[in-house]
């Protein structure tokens, strides 16, 4: 969930900024911001499908806490980590 709203709050303030400054004053401005726009939900799109897919069997994300299924999934703290050194260096 963290992941998710981080990049919904960048999202979300760069729909801000496209309110405040009219695509009349500033058309190069709005194409930058959709840009970031488009590739911020890009990664977090990207980054939710390794989060869920780095387990094996899929289904082993939601149902590892009981401790009764068999299954493995990547270190997912070491995938935080990385996620927070690329997006907020």
């Amino acid at each position: 969930m963290y992941q998710a709203t981080i990049s919904m709050t960048k999202v979300s303030i760069i729909l801000l900024y496209l309110r405040i400054f009219p695509k009349e004053i500033a058309p190069r401005f709005h194409r930058i911001c959709w840009t970031i726009n488009v590739i911020l939900v890009a990664y977090a799109l990207a980054f939710m499908i390794q989060f869920i897919a780095g387990c094996k069997p899929i289904s082993f994300f939601w149902t590892q806490w009981d401790g009764q299924q068999v299954g493995h999934c990547v270190d997912n703290r070491l995938v935080v980590f990385i996620d927070g050194g690329v997006r907020d260096p």
